[in-house]
């Protein structure tokens, strides 16, 4: 059984999926955008461009069952902190709670979003 794929059938494909691969992507883009600025603002933090943080403390994104988490570590300091939404609601009570390890099973890490001066 082989399938051929004409050009008609190729153009058809693409004009159907790309339109839904841009819209998915921008309203990713303007929540994650909102998010992250308003999180940076009330932290305080300066929005990372890739500058080195060396041993300050930073912020990495997570993304998990849709919502958006930030988790504060520090490369030079052996520490363990509970991620926390936009508005600083933690994920969970406990570093010891199940909930964490679930969280660092199965949240998206999206990168450094910003750092303490």
């Amino acid at each position: 059984m082989t399938v051929y794929w004409t050009m008609k059938n190729i153009y058809s494909f693409l004009f159907l999926a790309l339109p839904l691969i841009f819209a998915c992507k921008k309203t990713t883009i303007e929540l994650r955008s909102v998010c992250v600025d308003q999180y940076l603002e009330t932290q305080q933090l300066i929005k990372y461009d890739g500058q080195d943080i060396g041993c300050k403390f930073y912020v990495t994104l997570f993304e998990l069952d849709g919502k958006q988490y930030f988790y504060s570590d520090n490369a030079c300091a052996d520490l363990l902190s509970i991620p926390e939404d936009c508005d600083r609601n933690p994920y969970c009570a406990s570093i010891h709670a199940p909930e964490l390890t679930f969280f660092f099973q199965n949240a998206v890490n999206k990168g450094i979003v910003g750092f303490k001066d």
